[in-house]
């Protein structure tokens, strides 16, 4: 989902956010997804890493770059350090009995300024393993991005459906009431003509109060579902919301499991796994780089003013320039290391080789199992999803016969050829096998929603 899309989709959930209290949110399949990926905040953190990654990967050519720096030294020294000197200096002509000169103070330096400028520049082959496993971290930071967003989306799917699920079984209960209220009715007309007894009466009253209980539990367990699919999608609590999907028939999406790609090539586990092989690889080969040479440049040019007094006001530091700064020390250094104890069979660098070649050993055997056990999972989905349409194929044709078995029940309760008991239990049987059916198109999609995340494709829009 591209930048543009985010801030639009951040715009209108805050507008939603500031509705006024009463509007309803119409929500489908698709909005859901994009508004839980716009606001979930371990995507937000992955995305952030990524980031992180990204500008790794963009500045890592830095260890290529030389290290420079400009030095400017000025410095005057404390004048009882230059009296000290200018005493030793008289001291000296005293004791050896000449005359004091004018000029004996000339060599007497009272300060210093000093410029310099140095160049250097490291080279081996690990710098280049360096680089690269820079881009190796990106790309397992782009998985596992990846592999958060293909989690909240099933997760936001798996809700959504929940949700519709509990709607029907609400819708179910809803429509039972109704009957039981209808029989309620009747029963009492005929107690009060004396046809049927007060046990007959109670137990119908029973049944229609038993049945609005009901709907009370599914309706919290509803509100309860739906408040953790606000707070997954970012919706504030206060937010009325209604789900515009509805549980389709089980062969509306399409999925010919028969023709299905048994391969798990694009799982996004699978694929961490061998980018972490990569990783392994190459910080193997940054052990086997520490055995190679290093190759390293050096510069240096410095510049001395060579004036003893340089704060003298009659001295201009750039006055004469050739005259007054020489360069009394600087240098041009090209090194070559070539390493020795590395080659001792022992020391870290050769153990960390045969280390890594080990995990390197160990991460191939991993993801040899890995993508045995995801395609186990992948046999074991498409069993599941055809042993669901077989369920779906027999529920409806059970559905089908309890229908006419409660339809007869309950005119023959009515005109008074069947008593409660039997219109009772031929409603239950018919509510069972709605209710069935309704679980079974519930575990399809669930089923194939796994199915989505292991193979990282997108069956449920």
């Amino acid at each position: 989902m591209s930048k543009k899309t985010i801030i639009i989709l951040s715009f209108i959930l805050m507008m939603i956010n500031i509705s006024i209290k009463g509007r309803t949110l119409d929500l489908d399949i698709s909005t859901s997804v994009d508004l839980a990926l716009a606001n979930n905040l371990q995507i937000k953190i992955e995305k952030t890493t990524l980031d992180q990654s990204k500008w790794a990967l963009c500045t890592s050519w830095n260890s290529f770059s030389p290290t420079a720096s400009l030095n400017f030294n000025l410095s005057k020294y404390h004048p009882q350090v230059i009296e000290n000197a200018k005493d030793s200096i008289d001291q000296e002509y005293e004791d050896l009995g000449v005359p004091l000169p004018e000029d004996r103070y000339d060599s007497v330096v009272t300060g210093n300024v000093y410029m310099s400028f140095e160049l250097s520049f490291r080279f081996n082959v690990q710098m280049i393993f360096g680089i690269n496993q820079s881009i190796i971290n990106w790309r397992q930071n782009k998985i596992s991005l990846e592999m958060v967003k293909k989690q909240v989306t099933r997760d936001v799917k798996g809700y959504y459906y929940h949700l519709l699920l509990l709607e029907e079984n609400i819708n179910l209960i809803r429509l039972n009431i109704q009957d039981a209220k209808s029989r309620f009715d009747l029963a009492k007309r005929k107690y009060d003509n004396e046809i049927i007894s007060e046990l007959e009466l109670l137990s119908t009253e029973y049944t229609y109060e038993n049945l609005k209980t009901q709907l009370v539990d599914m309706n919290n367990k509803y509100q309860d579902v739906k408040s953790l699919f606000k707070q997954l999608l970012g919706i504030k609590q206060e937010v009325p919301i209604q789900l515009m999907g509805q549980l389709d028939m089980m062969d509306s999406y399409g999925i010919n499991k028969d023709q299905l790609k048994e391969s798990v090539n694009d799982n996004l586990e699978v694929k961490l796994y061998l980018e972490n092989l990569k990783s392994l690889i190459n910080q193997r080969n940054i052990h086997i780089s520490q055995l190679t040479p290093t190759f390293s440049l050096s510069y240096l040019f410095d510049m001395t003013y060579q004036e003893n007094d340089p704060f003298d006001k009659e001295n201009k530091w750039f006055s004469n320039r050739e005259e007054d700064w020489k360069q009394k020390s600087g240098y041009l250094t090209l090194i070559l290391s070539i390493p020795v104890s590395t080659f001792l069979p022992f020391s870290n660098e050769q153990m960390g080789i045969v280390n890594k070649s080990l995990e390197i050993k160990k991460e191939k055997l991993k993801i040899e199992k890995t993508v045995m056990d995801k395609e186990n999972q992948l046999n074991e989905y498409i069993r599941k999803l055809k042993n669901y349409d077989t369920e779906y194929q027999s529920l409806l044709l059970n559905l089908q016969i309890a229908e006419k078995v409660y339809t007869l029940a309950k005119a023959s309760y009515e005109a008074g050829i069947k008593n409660l008991y039997e219109v009772e239990n031929s409603e239950e049987k018919l509510n069972n096998a709605k209710l069935k059916l309704l679980k079974v198109k519930y575990y399809y999609i669930l089923k194939l929603l796994d199915l989505e995340l292991l193979l990282n494709q997108t069956i449920i829009l």
